[in-house]
């Protein structure tokens, strides 16, 4: 199952264009193969006598093993099937009597390697096979790899996703979660909650994520949330650590209803997106107030309180989220008007495993990482898998009216 992952509250300055020059037909006809380089892990016994298990053949401007021959000088040639490894000699390699050499073939691709291993003193004339070095693969490639599966850290730390050490000390414990909350308890009021008391005997860090029980949710230690209506609410505080063991705490909170309209009044809207075209259709609700959709001519009428913060939302399928936050005097006819400008979100880009986190790119040069592991669901668990990501960058000198809220830093 893919699940999808929205991020549309990105915003990106553009300071400075440029331009590339794209090579002509005839500088590109010119270009020539470049040689595959890497780690490939030796299929069956290692090529020499010394410990390693399995063998890494490591190829690049030199060509060793990690089973005991050298680094020595190698030639590559890229070709339009492959790159020809040309012999590599060595004057010794471990367990091995007198000189011995290898020759082969890197696959088109860089996927694996293929070749003939010959010593002749110690009559050795083997056919080599070898795939391409991964993480994950159970092979720890020391030349890009800190770890690989269970082999490579120290007792009591596990190998990450992405082949590094946790650092954590995973026999120490599970982490203790728990938190405090302050602010006032009442619909519109910001509280704030803090979960850095929640303990970590790995010591690797915690990752905590909340459900602030009326379906929002945050991550962060330290984060502030409004409720937008009375009642009860029963907040939870997810923590996990670099070991991956989870832990929660729970607290029901009463919050008051906010302070009520002295009136109530209906506010006109005009709702386009960043063309400047008018949009229909658009859902806009007030708190307090009403709902409202607005008409061809991107029109809607709401109607609104007075004489309290009112917080208007805006949104239409296919668009990012629009927040106005506003205060309606309370007047006689007061003249309520207000504008919103929507941006399309951007098409969904895979992150191909949430568990081993990567790299999602926008438009303008924006871009969200994501650490390995840092993706929860609802309850606090890990989330793995393909995970779909809307990234949609505003441009805030030339669309500011579409940045989707007031940065006030709330979730």
């Amino acid at each position: 199952m893919i699940r999808r992952l929205q991020c549309a509250r990105v915003a990106a300055v553009l300071l400075a264009t440029w331009t590339a020059a794209l090579p002509s037909p005839a500088a590109a006809r010119k270009a020539r193969p470049t040689p595959c380089t890497g780690s490939f892990v030796v299929s069956g016994e290692p090529l020499a006598g010394g410990p390693a298990s399995p063998d890494i053949l490591v190829i690049g401007s030199t060509i060793s093993t990690t089973s005991g021959c050298p680094p020595v000088p190698v030639k590559l040639k890229a070709t339009k099937k492959g790159t020809i490894v040309k012999a590599a000699r060595w004057s010794s390699c471990a367990g091995i009597t007198g000189k011995a050499k290898l020759s082969g073939k890197i696959a088109l691709g860089c996927t694996s390697f293929s070749g003939v291993f010959k010593a002749k003193k110690s009559k050795i004339k083997r056919a080599v096979s070898a795939g391409r070095s991964s993480c994950g693969d159970g092979a720890l490639d020391v030349a890009v790899e800190v770890c690989d599966g269970a082999t490579g850290c120290t007792k009591g730390t596990t190998c990450r996703t992405d082949c590094t050490c946790s650092g954590a000390d995973c026999t120490a414990g599970p982490p203790q979660a728990q938190f405090t909350h302050g602010g006032t308890l009442q619909a519109g009021q910001a509280v704030t909650f803090d979960g850095s008391a929640s303990t970590d005997p790995a010591g690797d860090g915690l990752t905590s994520s909340w459900d602030f029980g009326d379906e929002r949710r945050g991550g962060g230690a330290q984060i502030a949330h409004v409720y937008a209506a009375a009642g009860q609410r029963t907040v939870r505080l997810t923590v996990k650590d670099g070991c991956g063991n989870v832990a929660s705490s729970e607290q029901v909170l009463d919050v008051a209803a906010g302070p009520q309209p002295t009136a109530t009044t209906t506010a006109t809207g005009k709702i386009r997106d960043v063309s400047g075209a008018l949009l229909a259709g658009a859902q806009v609700t007030a708190v307090p107030g009403g709902s409202a959709t607005s008409d061809a001519s991107g029109d809607v009428t709401v109607s609104v309180g007075q004489g309290v913060p009112v917080r208007i939302t805006v949104g239409k399928s296919g668009y990012a989220e629009q927040v106005i936050l506003t205060e309606i005097p309370d007047l006689p006819d007061p003249d309520a008007y207000f504008e919103a400008t929507l941006i399309p979100r951007e098409a969904a880009q895979q992150l191909d495993d949430a568990a081993a986190g990567g790299t999602i790119t926008g438009k303008h040069g924006a871009r969200v990482e994501f650490p390995a592991g840092a993706l929860v669901d609802g309850a606090g668990a890990a989330v793995s898998g393909p995970v779909d990501v809307s990234l949609t960058p505003i441009d805030v000198v030339t669309s500011i009216g579409a940045f989707p809220g007031r940065a006030v830093g709330l979730a």
